[in-house]
């Protein structure tokens, strides 16, 4: 996996690496509704030219779910992407005091010991108890949240059962003084 260096020196940093990582879930599901829409398509195409028509009708509805949900990825990061965007922006730039909790959860699977995923996801607590999330590297969180912490001097980051039940009952509880 490759890392990607930033001038450190460069101002807003934070804001710099959570745009690229709301654009790089953008392009991911863009990718993916890009594919499923191709694969039925071209499952749909080569099951009515080749098949008997009862099994080519019911792959081809079959494979319209498949270029459903491709459709639905495609319009969900299409149209969401730019209002996500500056939602997280004008938090983070303009009002850095509604943001209470931030920290990140890490999801492998190793099934026997072999891994076969790896994710990570940064999760932002606000006041009015809206949580934003972004899938990211890890390496790439534990980065942003070290510039998060300079930024957001006043919230609490990491996860612990206790912070979780003091968010449920009033997220102003864990902000700093």
């Amino acid at each position: 996996m490759q890392k990607v260096k930033y001038d450190l020196n460069q101002p807003n940093l934070d804001i710099l690496i959570i745009e690229n990582a709301l654009r790089k879930n953008r392009n991911w599901k863009v990718m993916v509704g890009a594919v499923l829409v191709c694969f039925a398509a071209f499952i749909i195409i080569s099951a009515l030219e080749t098949l008997p028509t009862k099994f080519a009708f019911t792959l081809a509805l079959t494979c319209m779910l498949f270029g459903f949900s491709g459709i639905y990825f495609l319009l969900s990061a299409l149209l969401r992407y730019d209002t996500q965007k500056n939602y997280v922006l004008k938090i983070m730039t303009q009002r850095p005091d509604m943001v209470a909790w931030v920290y990140y959860y890490k999801v492998q699977s190793l099934p026997f010991g072999i891994k076969v995923f790896e994710y990570s996801t940064l999760y932002i607590h606000l006041l009015n108890h809206e949580k934003i999330n972004i899938r990211m590297p890890e390496w790439e969180i534990k980065f942003l949240m070290n510039l998060l912490q300079e930024r957001l001097n006043h919230t609490t980051f990491g996860y612990s059962k206790y912070k979780q039940q003091l968010f449920n009952i009033a997220p102003d509880l864990l902000k700093k003084n």
